[in-house]
């Protein structure tokens, strides 16, 4: 149900049918406090990617599921966020970087100096370039970007619910 599903729309943009369902339930994780199941959070985190390929522009759901996958602080998952990060011109632009260093900025450079993933050059480039990123910014980043989709999540939740109901009366009535 969560699984990318791509396709094209009767003008022949890419879509992805799933999109919404993923988006609602990334949006549900990032709410809850504490870190989710890593397998989902990876899962989710494969699936934005692969719609974030197929189609154009950027949702805010590849970088909650970054986020999901960054706070287990597991070394090997810097292909993974890798992959988000660069998957597109949108996602370069927007995602932060530093998330690469999710499971520390020395042992992520020592995982991919003795990796021999086919991106590791690449990988190591791209970390050269956040040279004087530290763990602590790191962490920091995690937890600050979680609270603020959070609380922009919440916000929204609260405009929606102050909206009036054009289908009742002032007292609620329909």
């Amino acid at each position: 149900m969560l699984a990318f599903e791509g396709g094209a729309d009767e003008h022949g943009r890419p879509v992805d049918a799933t999109w919404t369902d993923r988006q609602q339930v990334l949006e549900d994780l990032i709410r809850r406090p504490g870190p989710v199941d890593i397998d989902f959070a990876r899962f989710l985190l494969v699936q934005e990617t692969h719609s974030h390929g197929h189609s154009w522009g950027f949702r805010h759901g590849i970088e909650l599921a970054a986020i999901l996958v960054a706070e287990h602080r597991q070394v090997q998952d810097v292909w993974l966020l890798w992959e988000a990060v660069y998957r597109s011109f949108d996602t370069w632009g927007i995602m932060p970087h530093q998330l690469l260093y999710s499971a520390g900025v020395e042992r992520t450079r020592r995982h991919a100096t003795d990796s021999d993933h086919p991106h590791r050059d690449l990988l190591l480039e791209d970390l050269r370039k956040l040279s004087d990123v530290t763990d602590e910014q790191v962490e920091q980043l995690i937890a600050e970007r979680r609270r603020y989709y959070a609380a922009a999540l919440e916000a929204l939740d609260d405009s929606a619910a102050a909206k009036p109901n054009p289908a009742e009366d002032a007292a609620g009535r329909p």
